[in-house]
């Protein structure tokens, strides 16, 4: 069984900040729209966000603007990858994600936007993950390369997409969720061989 590797790699990071103190304010705004309004549900949210740094080690977090959706991250992550060439061979795309863009999958979408940019790209292989927010990019560098060693595929991305910012409920009583989750996207292209970034030797989802 042939060695697979990582021969490229992306990430993208929004460009929107948001600090601690701008959680303090959702969270006090979530128990109004909860109509909480007396003060001691102010004043409990004010003084957890300004632990939220003692208590998780974060200072802020990344948003995506509203703009922006989960379709046009993994494109963008695509094309971040690959050259021109590259799209013809590209056999598969594996996206990991808790978000959801509606129907069909952020997959076919993607290969959708991609198929109209770079006409050299054909019908890939597409699989959405979306059972597990913590372990679905492993899950989906698992099939990717079993895709690879036992199916022959050329070459296959792995995207890794959350929108978390958007699936948050800003309630005090959920503070811990709602302080810890931001939104970024990152994916590896792999291809048969060892002469890439890296080597996959073993993966365990």
């Amino acid at each position: 069984m042939h060695d697979v590797s990582i021969v490229a790699t992306a990430s993208i990071l929004p460009e929107i900040v948001v600090t601690n103190r701008d959680i303090g304010q959702r969270l006090i705004d979530g128990a109004h729209a909860r109509n909480v309004r007396d003060a001691s549900a102010e004043e409990t949210a004010r003084q957890r966000a300004e632990v939220i740094e003692q208590k998780t080690g974060l200072r802020a977090r990344r948003f995506f603007g509203p703009e922006e959706t989960p379709v046009d991250v993994g494109f963008a992550l695509l094309e971040k990858m690959m050259d021109d060439s590259a799209w013809a061979t590209l056999d598969a795309i594996i996206v990991s994600s808790s978000s959801t863009q509606g129907f069909p999958g952020i997959s076919q979408q993607i290969v959708a936007v991609a198929r109209e940019r770079h006409g050299a790209l054909a019908h890939p292989f597409v699989l959405d993950i979306s059972s597990n927010a913590c372990t679905g990019f492993m899950y989906a560098l698992t099939v990717g390369k079993s895709l690879v060693q036992a199916m022959g595929y050329r070459r296959v991305a792995c995207l890794a997409i959350e929108f978390s910012s958007r699936c948050i409920a800003y309630d005090p009583k959920a503070f811990g969720i709602s302080t810890l989750f931001g939104d970024a996207a990152a994916g590896v292209l792999l291809e048969p061989g060892a002469d890439g970034l890296a080597t996959i030797k073993v993966t365990r989802a």
